[in-house]
């Protein structure tokens, strides 16, 4: 994004994609489920920040569980920080990078059953992984205290962490995770930031850590001592329960209201609410002044202005006409329809695009009853929406995809999934 400010912020990755990723995850014959993931609780970009990423690749970890129907046990947890890849062949699998049994034996807990809740995580080869929980927690840790809160920050060191050959976490040291910050310190950190809410209430309190990002640019916030030895915390980003207005802060001298090249990303205190505008969203035009939601996820990215599609009705029934909603950056592009396989547990198939840009979508879904149906040439740039003139006759399942070439190439669209009923 060229920045925060109004109307700025661009829907990235829309549920109806996950649709697709996942398939008919739960297995009743529907792609369509409005409960999958509940909400995404913790986002991580697997280039820490340093480079191009794209939305096939961004790992996350979800308030609710994804069913196993298509992936298979596990699956994908609130405990889990992971993403749904094509592994082996076959589409809707899970790829872990850390997952919830991981994290409680780094909390010096048994590895079964899994029940933590990640709602906040960031990670670096060089500084280790962050997190923070949903509920407050009993732990058993080498150094630190018997219970974990949901407002702290913790810290996996570097030395307790064994990855595997594809990055990512493979074993973890038990009772090896440490307090970065306390809750304490994350309550002084938005005391210090001076920073509004939505309503214009001067903030003093975290209550709940919900979103993290470490910054290497601040460089190190300060040096605790681990059975690793000393680590060295870093500077983060974060957002918590009690910012809402979207007021993103970090912990630089002792806590700060975000500085960015367009501004702060919060409003100082006495000069009235947190509005929204500030990340890019537009305030409510009733109520309260500002926007009702805290920022819930934070990761460093480079994404592209990427082509994304959304259909406003993933369930329709047959005769009745289709809408697909879209963003473009290209002048020229093709609007493609295939076909999604039907039954349960069903996950449509995709194929690797190696001529996309590393940041552009990276998988095409050509597959299923004969090839994808191109539905004409669409002008842009810039936002649409685009209506089959007709309805489908028959129950089917379609997956609308869209193409364009910019000056980086040829770039591909999010999927959106549609269902004829």
């Amino acid at each position: 994004l060229p920045g925060p400010g109004p109307a700025t912020t661009h829907k990235w990755t829309p549920r109806t994609m996950y649709h697709v990723h996942a398939g008919d995850e739960d297995g009743d014959d529907n792609y369509w489920r409005p409960g999958l993931f509940q909400q995404i609780d913790a986002i991580m970009s697997d280039t820490f920040g340093i480079g191009p990423t794209n939305q096939r690749r961004l790992f996350f970890s979800p308030a609710a569980p994804m069913a196993t129907a298509v992936s298979g046990g596990p699956g994908l947890r609130p405990g889990d920080v992971g993403r749904i890849r094509k592994i082996g062949g076959l589409d809707g699998r899970v790829e872990h990078f850390i997952t919830a049994e991981q994290i409680q034996i780094a909390l010096g807990l048994g590895a079964a059953p899994a029940f933590v809740n990640v709602d906040a995580f960031a990670a670096h080869p060089t500084t280790g992984v962050m997190f923070s929980l949903e509920n407050d927690t009993a732990a058993m840790l080498m150094m630190g205290p018997p219970m974990v809160f949901d407002g702290n920050v913790m810290l996996i060191p570097p030395g307790a962490l064994t990855y595997s050959g594809a990055g990512n976490i493979a074993a973890v040291a038990p009772g090896s995770a440490i307090v970065a910050y306390s809750e304490a310190q994350m309550d002084l950190a938005v005391a210090n930031a001076q920073v509004t809410d939505r309503d214009g209430i001067c903030q003093n309190q975290i209550i709940d850590t919900d979103a993290l990002e470490i910054d290497l640019g601040l460089g190190v916030a300060f040096t605790v001592i681990s059975a690793f030895g000393p680590v060295a915390v870093p500077h983060v980003l974060f957002a918590g329960e009690s910012l809402t207005g979207g007021a993103v802060l970090d912990t630089f001298t002792g806590g700060r209201i975000r500085p960015h090249a367009t501004g702060q990303l919060g409003t100082p205190c006495g000069l009235g609410p947190t509005l929204g505008n500030q990340i890019g969203l537009l305030p409510p035009s009733t109520g309260s002044p500002g926007i009702a939601s805290s920022v819930n996820s934070l990761a460093t990215a480079a994404p592209l202005w990427t082509i994304v599609t959304e259909s406003p009705t993933p369930q329709v029934p047959i005769n009745t006409p289709i809408q697909v909603d879209y963003y473009t950056p290209g002048t020229f592009n093709v609007l493609l329809v295939s076909f999604a396989p039907a039954g349960p547990a069903g996950v449509p198939n995709s194929v690797f695009a190696g001529w996309s840009g590393g940041n552009s979508y990276p998988v095409f879904y050509p597959l299923g009853a004969g090839p994808p149906i191109n539905l004409g040439l669409i002008l842009g740039p810039g936002y649409g929406s685009y209506t089959m003139p007709t309805g489908v006759s028959s129950p089917i399942d379609l997956v609308f995809q869209m193409l364009t070439i910019t000056s980086t190439g040829v770039e591909l669209s999010t999927p959106t999934i549609v269902e004829v009923i």
